[in-house]
């Protein structure tokens, strides 16, 4: 601390271990503010003043300190050669590498967070290099970590680095210094900058992205590997700017509109591009909604849920907007403004499944409630998906998930019908009974949508009623769907992983729904998750 606290920093007297202090400290600042200014944190992940005073470099030039510290490095590297016995060579070539990586991860680091668009073909080409370069001698740099770094073990069985003496530190320290963090193994840093920069490197993917769809897999499947908050932070601020209107390189109403055209596997930019409507709605609410579900994924998962609850509401009223006017027999719509409104509860409908689901990941779900979020995705969400798409596409993967929710929704009844799951013990259908507020509130986004139709708790229980006078055995009719799963997909033979695991989940609800339906089995019913189809258990009995 004493060497990279100011001004001292300058007065170290040694070059290579000046430009290291320099070069740690100029880093810290610029990751410091980098995640200050995407702000995609959560408390606990991230203080906004971990400076604690310190300037982290504030006043140094960035391609000042980075040739100072390559400077030193080739220093470093021909004290290496000139050297004559084995432990200055190695001392002096591990040097060199360290400060070569801290060059590097500079380099990296302010590129991305200043990243330039109108040149990012050149810049994705270079900045892939330098990260593969900097991946190699990282390796090799690790293998340095046994040099120096002695330690000596008190008394009281601490050990710790020679020349570190707590009492004296802590006297240099701010007072709101955390003293109760741990200090990293040296090895554990070099291991914990691998993947880091290996997500640097997937981030340069999204240059060469055009489509709404291309960025919206990317960033939620970015995020389903839980990357590091400085990712997701550089992800924020390369690709979403500010004022919404841009994503990356391209325009956010071009995105919409190449969307739009990839689905039909049409160009009609033109037409979109002559049509008022189509723009003023793009311009005036699209642009901000659609960039804004991207974005969500940036934030952690609980995080991500909360917001994706306000974009559905915003969605709705631009459903509202649109469906008012291609709708309104007095004004004559064209082709091209039903196709934008067929897109917009397309997004709509996946966000909703999206919105769902993630609950699942999060444990928020009890069993009973299965019943009512797989009626949901079976008989609102995923229907409204195929609609839209049979003007565009056919998608095998959502059929088959629709009568999967089904079939499961079945289950969960028959279930309860034979008190093989457990149910609070009051649901009340009354709105103002506080018995029934957080089961209700669960669900409370869907209801901004308008199209697919909300249906609330108290209406689901209605429908319950009109299914039990049409199906008699809620069990035998979840074993025949689950059954025409299974034989569906192996009479069109579909490959890949999703189907495989589907074909298994199939056949094992398959029998235990078969033999609940026609027998008291006294065994105990367990629901087993599926980590690749995490939406729907498997019924076991144990």
């Amino acid at each position: 601390m004493k060497i990279n606290s100011e001004p001292n920093q300058d007065d170290i007297p040694d070059k290579k271990l000046r430009s290291l202090s320099q070069g740690v400290l100029k880093l810290a600042g610029i990751i410091n503010d980098l995640i200050k200014t995407a702000n995609v944190y959560d408390d606990e992940e991230f203080q906004p003043d971990m400076g604690y005073g310190f300037s982290l470099g504030a006043e140094k030039n960035i391609s000042a300190i980075v040739k100072f510290v390559n400077d030193s490095s080739n220093d470093a590297a021909r004290l290496s050669k000139k050297a004559r016995t084995s432990d200055d060579i190695e001392g002096w070539n591990g040097v060199s590498k360290r400060l070569k990586v801290l060059s590097s991860l500079l380099s990296i680091i302010s590129s991305l967070s200043n990243a330039d668009c109108s040149d990012y073909k050149i810049e994705t080409d270079k900045l892939s290099q330098i990260i593969l370069t900097t991946l190699k001698t990282l390796s090799e740099a690790g293998k340095t970590v046994k040099l120096g770094n002695k330690t000596q073990l008190y008394d009281d069985g601490v050990r710790l680095p020679l020349g570190f003496e707590p009492l004296y530190n802590q006297t240099l320290i701010p007072a709101a210094f955390p003293r109760d963090v741990p200090i990293v193994a040296p090895e554990k840093v070099y291991v914990d900058l691998v993947p880091i920069l290996e997500e640097f490197r997937h981030l340069l993917k999204m240059f060469n992205f055009s489509s709404y769809e291309q960025f919206l897999d990317f960033t939620r499947g970015f995020s389903d590997k839980s990357p590091s908050l400085v990712a997701r932070s550089l992800l924020f601020v390369i690709f979403i700017p500010p004022n919404r209107k841009i994503l990356g390189k391209m325009m956010m109403a071009n995105v919409i509109e190449n969307s739009i055209c990839a689905y039909l596997k049409l160009d009609l930019s033109k037409e979109f591009r002559m049509n008022r409507n189509v723009q003023f709605w793009t311009s005036t609410y699209g642009c901000s909604i659609f960039c804004n579900l991207i974005q969500d994924y940036c934030f952690n998962k609980a995080r991500q849920r909360e917001r994706i609850e306000f974009e559905l509401e915003s969605i709705g009223r631009l459903i509202d907007e649109v469906d008012r006017a291609v709708n309104n027999p007095d004004i004559q719509t064209t082709t091209v403004e039903q196709i934008y409104l067929n897109w917009i509860v397309l997004q709509a409908s996946l966000t909703m499944e999206v919105y769902l689901t993630q609950g699942f990941g999060l444990g928020l779900y009890a069993n009973f409630e299965l019943e009512y979020i797989n009626f949901y995705l079976g008989d609102v969400i995923y229907p409204s998906i195929l609609r839209c798409l049979s003007s565009f596409q056919t998608l095998n993967q959502n059929v088959r998930k629709s009568h999967l929710s089904r079939a499961t929704f079945f289950s969960i009844r028959g279930f309860l019908k034979k008190n093989r799951l457990e149910t609070p013990r009051i649901i009340s259908d009354s709105v103002g009974d506080k018995q029934n507020t957080r089961y209700t509130h669960r669900f409370a986004a869907l209801m901004h949508v308008r199209i697919p139709t909300f249906i609330s708790w108290g209406d689901y229980r209605r429908i319950s009623g009109d299914l039990d006078r049409r199906v008699s055995n809620d069990l035998a009719e979840a074993s025949k769907i689950f059954e025409s799963v299974k034989n569906q997909v192996n009479s069109l033979g579909l490959q890949g992983p999703f189907f495989d695991h589907l074909k298994t989940l199939a056949a094992a609800n398959m029998i235990t729904t078969k033999l609940l339906s026609t027998m008291d089995i006294k065994k105990k019913l367990i629901f087993e998750k599926n980590d690749d189809l995490s939406i729907y258990p498997t019924f076991k009995l144990v």
